[in-house]
């Protein structure tokens, strides 16, 4: 079971957070949405009210969330907007979980790791069962996470994004990394994607490079792209008002497909 945070009445919205990655960074565009919308917002397994599900795998996860939407007659959603992981996992649900969404957001897109990326996460979750700690891993999130001219400018957010390793246990963490190594490259199915598609990533993303979203929009039949200049990969710290903005317009502005 998941804990879903829902906000607001009309049209469902679906709002996915990454692993890991705090619902709090997204709750000021879910309250901008929900001003017209029914936004829905879960917390992934071990994360805020859910209770830890040792099964993390991507198929597991993306029936639960498909689940959701049937639970909540929204499986024809006005939109999904998804973070890094939570991107993907927005991509899964339409592409092979006959979800019908209008609109996919993607913010700092994932749809396909290269080996030497799966070959770090297997790594890193592999690393965490041995030293729950994380004392190796800890750092690595802010220079992953944020571009080298806000880390200078903005010290406090270091401590804020290692910080995002104690939002779940380090036995869930290291299981959500596993899966993510194993997950399906989705490109191969992006041609057949029915719905608009909108991302957004920064310039400076080492997580999620542009070229990767630009990529995907070169392969879905309805993307767009806008690249984010001298952003890192936490669009809503280092560009958080501008992309509220743009995301509540494009949603707002989205006609139904149906």
């Amino acid at each position: 079971m998941m804990n879903i945070i829902e906000l607001g009445e009309g049209p469902s919205v679906l709002i996915l957070h990454g692993s890991p990655s705090p619902i709090s960074d997204l709750l000021p565009l879910a309250q901008r949405l929900a001003v017209d919308h029914h936004v829905l917002i879960p917390e992934l397994p071990g994360y805020g009210q859910s209770p830890p599900d040792a099964d993390a795998s991507f198929d597991r996860i993306g029936d639960v969330l498909a689940e959701i939407l049937v639970e909540h007659a929204s499986v024809r959603p006005r939109a999904i907007i998804g973070f890094s992981s939570g991107a993907y996992r927005a991509l899964d649900l339409a592409l092979q979980r006959n979800v019908s969404p209008d609109l996919i957001v993607a913010l700092g897109a994932l749809a396909s790791l290269e080996e030497t990326d799966r070959a770090l996460f297997r790594a890193v979750a592999a690393g965490l069962r041995a030293d729950p700690s994380g004392a190796e891993i800890r750092p690595i999130l802010p220079g992953r996470w944020l571009s080298e001219t806000w880390r200078k400018a903005h010290p406090a957010d270091d401590a804020r994004v290692t910080a995002w390793f104690d939002l779940t246990s380090p036995q869930q963490l290291a299981a959500e990394l596993a899966a993510e190594a194993e997950m399906r490259d989705l490109r191969p199915l992006l041609p057949g994607l029915a719905c608009a598609l909108y991302l957004r990533v920064g310039e400076l993303d080492l997580a999620c490079p542009p070229s990767l979203s630009l990529e995907m929009a070169s392969l879905a039949p309805h993307a767009t792209v806008d690249v984010i200049p001298g952003c890192g990969h936490a669009l809503m710290i280092e560009n958080g008002p501008e992309t509220i903005a743009r995301v509540v317009e494009i949603v707002t502005r989205q006609r139904p497909t149906r």
